[in-house]
């Protein structure tokens, strides 16, 4: 059995000072910048549990990837990111399949729910306070026929 690992490569330098937290405001407790000349991606990775060994890798270039991986028991991998898409993959090979955008940045991973013998894919685009990429959405794809578990 595979399983799929996100990973977000991206460096940076934090600094933490003393502020007391403000009602209504973001409160970090410090900084955080990017160490300059330091490139960033995201990887997805199927591993291969019975050896530990990568059957495949998607890479992205600018971080996109920030939400978990969906695996489904139809063959697919669900995954979104930082730019507001959601990817369905093949789980076996890691071709894009399918996507969309959603409007608004995606951090949390999909989710997916039967109802009455059919299944649904959920993403929540909402915008990150970190990165801006505002929006409201939620989004219920349902999977066709020959992706759905067997």
């Amino acid at each position: 059995g595979l399983m799929y690992v996100p990973l977000v490569h991206m460096a940076m330098r934090f600094t933490t000072f003393d502020e007391a937290p403000v009602a209504g405001r973001l409160y970090r407790r410090g900084t955080e910048n990017p160490i300059l000349g330091d490139s960033v991606w995201t990887d997805l990775t199927a591993v291969e549990l019975a050896t530990a060994r990568a059957a495949w890798t998607v890479r992205r270039h600018g971080g996109d990837l920030r939400s978990g991986a969906l695996a489904t028991a139809g063959g697919l991998v669900f995954t979104a990111g930082a730019r507001g898409w959601v990817q369905a993959l093949d789980a076996r090979t890691g071709k894009v399949l399918w996507e969309y955008y959603c409007g608004a940045l995606v951090n949390a991973p999909p989710i997916t729910v039967g109802v009455d013998g059919a299944q649904y894919v959920i993403v929540v685009a909402g915008g990150s306070n970190y990165e801006g990429g505002w929006g409201s959405a939620v989004l219920v794809f349902g999977l066709p026929e020959p992706w759905r578990p067997r």
